[in-house]
């Protein structure tokens, strides 16, 4: 078993070579750890390859009746709004000469390339439903 999931089901009260009698292993706080170490793995790749911060799961407004999907599917709207927000502001500043290089030194290739990556973050939002 892989260490970072052997680490995880101890942490949700597995207990490695004994017959778990009692019920201390809990499977939903096992699936949350998991969520939560795959949101930090997105968010740790999101910053490396975009310069970008992302939210951290405490700055979101979740609804506890959602199935697990819903809250995934919340999360990358949000995530997705945010960046969208940013790269715009980022193009705004990069237009006007005052911003700096997100992917490229030349400034009309930046400009173009952030432009793509909005369209394709807006059409992604789209595909959920949400407006831009």
């Amino acid at each position: 078993m892989n260490e970072r999931i052997r680490t995880l089901a101890e942490q949700a009260g597995l207990q490695y070579g004994s017959y778990d009698r009692y019920g201390l292993f809990d499977e939903e706080k096992f699936a949350q750890l998991i969520v939560r170490e795959c949101c930090n793995i997105v968010r740790n790749e999101v910053k490396k390859y975009f310069g970008v911060e992302l939210m951290n799961e405490t700055e979101y407004t979740l609804d506890e009746t959602w199935e697990q999907d819903e809250y995934v599917d919340f999360i990358i709207v949000c995530e997705l709004k945010k960046l969208v927000d940013d790269l715009n502001q980022s193009l705004k500043r990069r237009e006007s000469g005052h911003g700096i290089t997100i992917f490229d030194h030349d400034v009309d290739k930046d400009v173009a390339m952030i432009r793509d990556r909005i369209r394709s973050f807006e059409q992604v939002l789209d595909y959920y439903g949400e407006n831009t």
